[in-house]
C-alpha cells in the first residue's frame, strides 16, 4: 500500500459531507492521526507518509500545520492546495497550486470511512482529548511536555492500535 502526505488525507476528510466548512485544523490534524494509526494497527501499513509530533494539544504533522494554520480555530474553507501556507502566494498571482489527492485502495477508504463515521461529528477538544489519554502514543512520547514536539514513531502508533483492535475484537 502507498502511503501519502498528510495534506491528501486531510483532503480526504475535508471532501467527506459537512467537511469543508465545518472542520478545524486541530480536527483535520487528529482525523488524519487517527485514519493513519487504524491503518498501520490494522494492516501494519502507514497511511501517511511522516510521522506526527507531540505537540501541546496532541499529535501534529507539521507540514500540514504550515498550510492550514492560517485558519486558526476557524473551520478550512476549501480544501489544501500546494501551495496554501506560503506567505509569497499572492505575489505569485494568487496560485495556490494542485489540490492534494490520494489514489486510495478500497481498504485504506474504508479505514477513512470508519474514521469519519465515528470520530468525524466530535469537536477538536474531544478529538485531542482521545489522543492525551494515559498509554496514548502522545502521552508516552510527550512525558508532561519533556518530549514536547519530538516524533511519535510509526512503530509506537502501530502497537497502540494494533492493542485497540484486539480489545475490540
Amino acid at each position: 500500500m502507498p502511503n501519502f502526505p498528510p495534506e491528501a488525507i486531510a483532503n480526504a476528510f475535508l471532501s467527506k459531507s459537512g467537511g469543508v466548512g465545518r472542520l478545524t485544523q486541530m480536527q483535520v490534524q487528529k482525523l488524519v492521526y487517527i485514519a493513519h494509526g487504524w491503518l498501520l494497527g490494522l494492516a501494519g501499513e502507514p497511511l501517511v507518509d511522516r510521522e506526527p509530533e507531540a505537540w501541546d494539544r496532541g499529535p501534529v504533522f507539521p507540514g500540514l500545520r504550515e498550510r492550514i494554520k492560517l485558519a486558526g480555530s476557524s473551520p478550512l474553507t476549501s480544501l489544501i492546495h500546494e501551495n496554501d501556507g506560503n506567505p509569497f502566494v499572492e505575489f505569485a498571482g494568487g496560485n495556490r497550486g494542485a489540490v492534494f489527492t490520494a489514489a486510495l485502495t478500497p481498504y485504506e477508504q474504508s479505514v477513512i470511512d470508519h474514521v469519519w463515521s465515528r470520530y468525524g461529528s466530535m469537536n477538536a477538544f474531544r478529538l485531542s482529548d482521545l489522543t492525551h489519554l494515559p498509554s496514548t502514543p502522545w502521552s508516552k512520547v510527550y512525558r508532561d511536555g519533556a518530549g514536547r514536539n519530538e516524533t511519535i514513531s510509526n512503530e509506537l502508533i502501530r502497537e497502540h492500535y494494533n492493542e485497540l483492535a484486539r480489545r475490540a475484537a
